[in-house]
């Protein structure tokens, strides 16, 4: 397809060379604009695929992503299409004016508390195709809080993160962007709070993410007071920050 479109300027391997770097160079935009200890957003490739592929959940999930219709707007998800090399990338920036603070350290309303790890991603289009968000399954290796339906000691959870990047079946790209919000990254360790929006569906959303490194935490998102309070913070205080919040169940900075 791409090819047939650009026949006149190129051949197919050079044409693809040349998506290709369009494809670094948004990448490196995508970069600059993710809060500094986030990962880049994980990639739905729709490549010899359709729209359709990429509902991930098959109707099983509708209630909770009927909670989220327009977090990222109120465009339809669609393929662009790409009329010239120009137009083979785009970007999807959306500020959600919540109501009331968002804080650093969520203890009450996290259902979830975990140091978790990701093993795997996944980017869905929501059923309406009005939201893009990316499923994660971690490895939890410690738990401060648990969802009352779950075991203390369950080893493996899923939590969703919104926003992603989907590659779709014309070559276009898109990334799906919340404003100060960042990613997890696959072989990682977080301390992870998770709140459960449908309490039918044991769907969790990621909350607040703050990365682990070599003994300190960093704020994988800007959006609290945390980028304040807490970059570069030991382990060791954060934790003990962590469960006073929880034994005072508390939301706090």
């Amino acid at each position: 397809m791409m090819s047939s479109l650009f026949a006149q300027e190129s051949t197919g391997d050079q044409l693809q060379k040349r998506f290709q770097d369009l494809y670094l160079k948004h990448d490196r935009g995508i970069r600059e604009a993710l809060p500094p200890h986030s990962s880049m957003p994980p990639v739905l490739d729709l490549t010899g695929r359709t729209l359709q592929d990429g509902l991930c959940d098959g109707g099983q999930h509708i209630k909770w992503e009927n909670r989220f219709t327009g977090v990222e707007g109120v465009q339809p998800i669609a393929d662009l299409g790409v009329s010239n090399l120009s137009e083979a990338t785009s970007t999807s920036l959306t500020t959600i004016d919540g109501v009331g603070q968002t804080y650093a350290l969520p203890a009450k309303q996290s259902s979830t508390i975990v140091i978790a790890r990701p093993l795997s991603d996944r980017v869905c289009i929501s059923h309406d195709r009005r939201f893009v968000y990316t499923r994660f399954r971690l490895q939890v290796s410690q738990a401060f809080k648990h969802n009352e339906h779950n075991s203390q000691r369950d080893e493996f959870i899923e939590a969703v993160q919104f926003g992603g990047s989907v590659l779709f079946p014309s070559g276009h790209l898109t990334s799906f962007l919340l404003a100060d919000r960042g990613y997890l990254g696959l072989g990682q360790d977080y301390i992870l709070f998770l709140w459960k929006p449908i309490s039918s569906d044991e769907t969790l959303v990621v909350a607040q993410a703050y990365r682990i490194l070599d003994g300190m935490v960093f704020p994988v998102s800007t959006s609290a007071s945390n980028a304040f309070h807490y970059t570069k913070v030991s382990l060791k205080d954060f934790e003990t920050k962590v469960r006073t919040a929880i034994a005072k169940n508390i939301d706090s900075d």
